[in-house]
């Protein structure tokens, strides 16, 4: 017996409900899109996290990995991994050694510092100065020249040392203009410089009287002390009192003129009437090799003038160690005592005493 069809049964509204949606192809898309920016963001997420820790981790810890780089990329050239040092992990700065080693050749590479005038270069050999404080003044001098010219002038001389232009300023850089042309070069700069920087006490208060002492006669009279006050005090009727208290208690013989011995006293009693050359020293010092190496400077002459003095008494050089004879043969440059010319520096004051004369009696020749 013929089996009966089936009737197909209705339709479950249901069933035909849950199938609306979009098609397969479309789900797997969107499946594959979502997975991918996933994967996105999770790149994104690390990157973030790996940048984060880089800017967190210690310099150290950049330095190691960049020197394990460097490792790495000479053991893929062929190079043995012993050529690249491995850096301490401990280590926070670089060592004494390498920080020493490191101005030699900083030094060594500067361009030598070539003196032409004669003067400055007996100068610099009498103070035992070598290229290292040629550098220093090189540095000093290119500061002060701010219009690149290589030479420098009054104004730029004495704005960079914060002085006010005076008669003993004009007269201080007349001294250095060697060749008379208001500018100084280098050369002139090194060869006075040094030497004014050199002066005694006597030396600036000889330096002083001259300039005040417009006849050369010897003596400051009543009309060459007035013109001292102006000039030293800026017209500062304080200071001008002073001055005239002074030459009424310092002209002891009472001729009315103050001879340089009464010239002397008076600074030991009034010391800031002749300060701005005294402070003008200190400054040139500042501007030429810094206070710290004249210190070291001052320290080498008198070394020598020891020795000078015990070898006149004694009619022989004083004894020595075995190190003191072997630092002073091998190791001079480094740990020893420069040479310097004693006779020379002393010599200096004297000669521009006289240049200083020299002009002065041209001036009032010329003025006759």
């Amino acid at each position: 017996m013929a089996k009966k069809p089936k009737s197909p049964k209705p339709a479950d509204p249901i069933l035909n409900k849950r199938k609306v949606g979009p098609a397969p192809t479309v789900i797997s898309a969107n499946l594959k899109t979502m997975k991918r920016s996933n994967k996105e963001l999770a790149a994104q997420r690390e990157a973030r996290m790996r940048n984060a820790a880089e800017r967190a981790a210690p310099k150290e810890k950049k330095e190691r990995l960049a020197v394990r780089g460097e490792a790495t990329r000479n053991a893929q050239a062929g190079k043995s991994s012993s050529d690249t040092p491995m850096k301490d992990s401990g280590a926070k700065e670089k060592s004494a050694l390498a920080v020493v080693l490191a101005k030699c050749f900083k030094s060594l590479a500067r361009p030598t510092v070539k003196l032409q005038h004669p003067q400055a270069i007996k100068m610099t050999e009498a103070l035992g100065l070598g290229q290292r404080h040629l550098r220093i003044m090189r540095d000093q001098f290119d500061d002060i020249d701010v219009d690149g010219s290589g030479n420098i002038d009054a104004v730029e001389l004495f704005e960079a040392m914060g002085e006010v232009r005076s008669k003993i300023t004009e007269e201080l850089f007349a001294m250095m203009d060697m060749d008379g042309n208001a500018r100084l070069d280098f050369d002139e700069y090194v060869a006075v410089a040094l030497s004014y920087c050199m002066y005694t006490k006597d030396d600036i208060l000889k330096f002083c009287f001259d300039l005040f002492d417009l006849d050369s006669g010897g003596t400051i009279d009543e009309k060459e002390f007035t013109e001292m006050c102006v000039a030293v005090s800026a017209g500062d009727p304080l200071f001008s009192g002073n001055f005239r208290m002074a030459l009424e208690n310092f002209d002891t013989n009472d001729d009315g003129l103050i001879d340089f011995d009464e010239f002397r006293n008076l600074n030991d009693r009034y010391p800031m009437i002749l300060h701005p050359a005294f402070r003008m020293q200190d400054k040139l010092q500042k501007y030429t090799l810094g206070e710290e190496e004249w210190v070291k400077v001052m320290e080498n002459i008198n070394y020598w003038q020891k020795i000078k003095e015990y070898t006149d008494k004694e009619g022989e050089a004083p004894p020595s160690s075995r190190w003191e004879r072997f630092r002073e043969k091998y190791l001079r440059k480094c740990f020893g005592h420069p040479p310097v010319d004693l006779e020379y520096i002393a010599s200096q004051s004297k000669m521009e005493q006289a240049k200083r004369a020299a002009a002065e009696e041209a001036r009032l020749k010329a003025g006759g």
